[in-house]
């Protein structure tokens, strides 16, 4: 069963509840070689600031404070650009 349907590329994913369990949708706030970048904003609701990395069949948690991979795989190439996408962001994903 799918909850949330969207498409990357030519590629329809399907998310199992599990992975959308937010009360309100992760909206994408930035898109890049294929690499799909969303962030769900709730005070105080769930652990350290992050942001969610989508790239083909592949997804990531990456933190923001400490730009790094926290749960979930990227591809090398595509890893090293969300990291560093994270890095030049910093600031103002923090002050969301």
């Amino acid at each position: 069963m799918c909850t949330s349907v969207y498409t990357l590329g030519r590629t329809e994913i399907c998310e199992p509840p599990s992975l959308t369990a937010h009360a309100f949708p992760m909206p994408t706030i930035c898109s890049f070689y294929g690499i799909v970048i969303r962030m769900y904003f709730a005070p105080g609701e769930h652990g350290p600031p992050h942001f969610h990395a989508y790239y083909n069949e592949f997804r990531a948690t990456v933190s923001i404070r400490n730009p790094e991979i926290l749960d979930g795989l990227l591809p090398p190439k595509q890893r090293k650009l969300t990291l560093a996408w994270a890095e030049l962001h910093q600031a103002e994903l923090l002050a969301n």
